[in-house]
């Protein structure tokens, strides 16, 4: 699997070569939604932060070594009168001295012991680590407009970025905007995002990346349980969307307008688009309904459902019914939207009530 990821992040870099000749001669990283892999050069004594990983050093012969630094102390010394910060064993000035009361009375601390990781190398070299990093992709949808934001982290100050994802992967504070979108690419079934040279990475960067126009279309959404009555319900407020994009899944805030004012209407989680997909919003206000069962039979093989749908209300509404192989359906109201084998879906405009009378069979096995 090591060897796996190492291949996949050196065709990567590869591919977005011609992008950016930036990427030969400085810190380049591709981040996944909770690591990231850079890809640097190293001198021929590197210090390793102790929570990275080394997974590649293209020197003819390296060594990892681990150097140990003993405290060193200031003997025999007074306690200077002052105000001090005590903490465990330690007294601290406000001024950073450090003092400590050791068998030989009172000392100060001079240097601190330490203990650290050092790549030891042959030559100057190119090294691949597995570093602290995340990213996380995030949207504003007002009106027909979709904006899709990436916020970046890793521990590093300054690097080329390149975002990689795969559908249903997820990797929040000031935003940096930038001129123009990042170039997609899909290599090895992920998509890269190439971001360009960020700085302040170890801070946490938030990205505008693009503005996308959308067709959208608000629903009050009616998932039909066929099989027993229902009480008064809420209808779901679903907003379907088409874009000719294909954006990776993540939050998404959502905004409207009142008397003339934007306003936020909350934020839910939208799954991957592939050029055209659904989000739900919330249970809706302005659409409720309940279903009557009338009967179902079973008749060669297959249960026949009768019933009716009474609806009240205002807006667009769209019903979706779920079931294998239905046949024979008759609705007294409304429009069929789109029909397959194990699902239709029937819209129509509502303003007041409606009562929508039902019939349909579907396969028992």
């Amino acid at each position: 699997m090591l060897f796996k990821k190492f291949w996949i992040f050196m065709f990567t870099l590869f591919a977005v070569f011609s992008i950016s000749l930036e990427i030969c001669h400085a810190n380049t990283i591709v981040i996944f939604p909770n690591y990231g892999l850079l890809y640097t050069s190293i001198p021929t004594k590197f210090e390793l932060p102790s929570d990275w990983q080394i997974l590649h050093v293209s020197a003819s012969k390296w060594s990892l070594v681990t150097e140990y630094t003993p405290a060193k102390y200031l003997l025999p010394v007074e306690l200077p009168r002052g105000v001090y910060q005590l903490k465990e064993a330690l007294a601290i000035t406000e001024s950073g001295e450090t003092y400590v009361n050791t068998p030989f009375g009172v000392a100060k601390l001079l240097t601190a012991e330490s203990r650290k990781n050092v790549i030891n190398s042959s030559e100057q070299a190119e090294a691949l680590f597995k570093i602290p990093a995340s990213h996380r992709i995030y949207y504003v949808l007002k009106g027909d407009r979709l904006e899709q934001y990436f916020y970046i982290f890793a521990a590093v100050d300054s690097a080329f970025v390149i975002l990689s994802s795969v559908p249903q992967e997820r990797g929040y504070v000031p935003m940096a905007k930038m001129m123009a979108a990042a170039d997609e690419s899909t290599v090895s079934g992920r998509k890269l995002f190439v971001i360009g040279t960020v700085n302040e990475l170890s801070k946490g960067v938030n990205i505008r990346n693009k503005t996308i126009q959308v067709t959208r279309k608000d629903w009050n959404v009616i998932e039909l349980n066929y099989l027993s009555s229902t009480d008064w319900q809420p209808a779901d407020y679903v907003i379907d969307i088409k874009c000719g994009d294909e954006l990776p899944g993540g939050e998404v805030y959502i905004y409207g307008t009142l008397l003339g004012r934007t306003i936020p209407l909350g934020s839910t989680i939208m799954g991957d688009i592939n050029k055209e997909g659904s989000i739900y919003v919330s249970k809706s206000w302005d659409v409720f309904y309940n279903w009557s069962l009338g009967k179902i039979t079973r008749v060669s093989g297959r249960n026949v459902v009768t019933g009716t749908l009474i609806l009240k209300g205002q807006g667009a509404v769209k019903i979706v019914i779920r079931a294998k192989n239905i046949a024979d359906l008759k609705i007294s109201t409304g429009r069929i939207l789109r029909q397959s084998g194990d699902f239709v879906e029937v819209e129509l405009n509502l303003s007041g009530t409606a009562k929508l009378d039902i019939s349909f069979s579907y396969s028992i096995e």
